[in-house]
């Protein structure tokens, strides 16, 4: 922070926002009204942003999953239909031809 050689009397202290007290300070209707709208456009953003990330996140979650099912459900189906097992097995109960 830069300082001036001249004195430290002739620097001001940096200027601040008046803080408004809801309560004490009487505001105007219109200032209301504004403040209410400013405060509902900046919570629909909010929640807009929120809900993008989540989303987003979401999404990559359901399709990994969707994936691994999908992979273990053909795994399954191509596994099974080269099982030959059972044609190897000769049933005891089974009449013998003449």
């Amino acid at each position: 922070m830069a300082t001036s050689s001249s004195g430290s009397d002739s620097q001001k202290p940096p200027e601040t926002m008046k803080r408004v007290d809801l309560k004490r300070d009487e505001i105007s209707p219109g200032d209301r009204q504004y403040m209410a709208r400013m405060s509902r456009a900046h919570m629909e953003s909010v929640q807009k942003l929120s809900r993008a990330k989540y989303i987003r996140k979401n999404v990559f979650v359901a399709l990994c999953l969707g994936a691994g099912v999908l992979g273990v459900y053909g795994y399954s189906i191509y596994s099974v239909s080269q099982e030959a097992f059972l044609e190897d097995f000769e049933d005891p109960n089974k009449p013998k031809e003449l």
